[in-house]
């Protein structure tokens, strides 16, 4: 039940941020609106373990063209609120569009995934914008997601930019030769 209940949830999210996507392409943000950005503060920084994580316990406000937005990062730098250890954990890895990149972090894929779900289960955002490819994700797991003991992981990526990603030769390093994995 709770299995069908989580699938329904991911289900209506993804179509719902779908929906969103496509219409503020065509309508506000799509080619030849102008390129202002603004933020308040940096929001990403180098991590020596997976390359790009959040700063953490940061408040920010991010301002380009087409959105005007407030991030919030918890103690261990994923968007979103403290992390609740008396919850099962289920975890999101991604890029920009779970991050929730130009949304308020009442407006994420984690954030709706919690409201949906009952109190006992805390949706964790570790999704990371700019670049974050299907390595990195299964390095970012490796490294610091499983701490969480997640019971669930859902990886979101699209097929036309994360997969290509990940022939990126800054990518190389990530992969041990000896094993063929990450």
């Amino acid at each position: 039940m709770l299995g069908r209940k989580i699938a329904l949830s991911l289900a209506s999210v993804i179509a719902t941020v779908a929906a969103c996507e496509g219409l503020l392409r065509l309508w506000w943000c799509g080619p030849g609106h102008d390129r202002i950005e603004f933020q308040s503060r940096p929001f990403l920084c180098a991590n020596p373990y997976w390359g790009t994580w959040h700063f953490p316990n940061n408040a920010l406000q991010h301002r380009q063209s087409c959105f005007d937005v407030h991030y919030r990062t918890n103690e261990f730098g994923m968007k979103g609120d403290p992390v609740r250890s008396d919850r099962t954990h289920i975890a999101l890895l991604g890029d920009s569009f779970i991050e929730g990149l130009g949304n308020d972090n009442e407006t994420t894929v984690d954030h709706f995934m919690t409201e949906r779900l009952d109190s006992q289960h805390d949706v964790l955002n570790f999704g990371v914008s700019g670049g974050f490819s299907t390595i990195d994700e299964l390095v970012l797991y490796d490294d610091f997601v499983r701490f969480f003991h997640p019971r669930i992981v859902v990886l979101f990526f699209l097929n036309y930019n994360d997969l290509r990603d990940n022939l990126q030769p800054s990518k190389q390093s990530y992969i041990d030769r000896d094993l063929n994995f990450v």
